[in-house]
C-alpha cells in the first residue's frame, strides 16, 4: 500500500524510490488522502505502472482528481469518515480529522501496527530533514507546527478552543503508537506499562492548546518545560531505538 504520491517537483526521485522498494506488480492499494498536488504528484504514473492497483479516496476527492486524470470507476474505492477496510491481516478505519484544507480529506488508522496517517492535519514544517520528532528540538517542532495548522485551516484562529477540544474525540478509536503527519518527522509514542496515553492523545493535547488557542495567549516556553508540558509522568515521545 502506497500513502500519498509526492510533490510534481519531485517525481522522478519518488518513484524512483518507491520502485526500490516495491514491484510495480506487487502494488495492490495507493490511498490518496486529499486531492492536493503535493500529494498527487506521481499518481497516474504510478497507477499506469501498477496496473493492479486500486485508488481508495474520498469522493470529493475523487472529484476533483478527475479534473486532472483519467481513473477509470472500477479501480476507485471511495470512504468517508467511519468506513473500515479490511485488507489482508490489516484493518484500517477512516474519519474525518479536526483540521484540512481539502473538504475531501479523511485520515487513516492502521490497526495492525497501530499507525496513524493524519495527512495534513498536525502537519509540520521543521527547519532541516529529520526522519523523528525526537531529532527535532521542541521549539522549533511547536513554531513549525503553528505556521503549517494556521496556514492551511486559518479559520482555527476564529475556534473556539473548549469546542475545538470537543472535536478531537474522533480520535479516541485509534491508539496510536505513531503519527505520521505531512511535511515532518513521524511522532512515534514510547509506550510505559503505567501511562495510559497515546500518541493520539499527545498530538490532541498539542492541536488545542497550539491551533485553537489565540496565539498571544498560547504560553511560550523553552524546550524543557514545554516537552515535560506535553507529556505525562513516565511517557514519552522521542526517536525509537533499534
Amino acid at each position: 500500500m502506497l500513502v500519498d504520491s509526492g510533490m510534481p517537483v519531485d517525481r522522478a526521485a519518488f518513484e524512483e524510490r518507491l520502485w526500490s522498494l516495491v514491484d510495480p506488480g506487487d502494488l495492490r492499494w495507493v490511498v490518496v488522502t486529499h486531492d492536493d498536488r503535493d500529494h498527487t504528484g506521481s499518481l497516474a504514473a504510478v497507477l499506469a505502472r501498477a496496473p493492479g492497483a486500486k485508488l481508495i479516496t474520498n469522493a470529493i476527492s475523487l472529484t476533483r482528481l478527475s479534473e486532472e486524470f483519467d481513473i477509470p470507476a472500477e479501480r476507485v474505492i471511495t470512504v468517508n469518515p467511519g468506513s473500515r477496510m479490511a485488507i489482508g491481516d490489516r484493518r484500517f478505519t477512516f474519519f474525518r480529522p479536526p483540521t484540512f484544507d481539502s473538504p475531501g480529506t479523511p485520515a487513516m488508522f492502521d490497526h495492525r501496527d497501530g499507525t496513524l496517517f493524519s495527512t495534513d492535519s498536525f502537519g509540520n514544517v521543521v527547519p532541516e530533514r529529520a526522519r523523528h520528532m525526537g531529532d527535532v528540538r521542541v521549539e522549533e517542532f511547536l513554531a513549525g507546527f503553528e505556521v503549517l495548522n494556521r496556514a492551511i485551516a486559518p479559520w482555527t484562529a476564529m475556534a473556539d478552543a473548549e469546542k475545538f477540544g470537543r472535536s478531537t474525540p474522533s480520535w479516541k478509536p485509534c491508539p496510536a503508537s505513531r503519527v505520521c503527519r505531512s511535511g515532518c518527522p513521524a511522532l512515534t509514542w514510547i509506550w510505559r506499562p503505567h501511562s495510559t496515553r497515546t500518541a493520539s492523545d499527545v498530538t490532541e493535547d498539542i492541536a488545542v492548546r497550539r491551533i485553537a488557542a489565540p496565539p498571544e495567549t498560547v504560553p511560550r516556553r523553552g524546550p524543557v518545560t514545554v516537552s515535560r508540558r506535553l507529556r505525562g509522568p513516565g511517557e514519552d515521545w522521542r526517536r525509537p531505538q533499534g
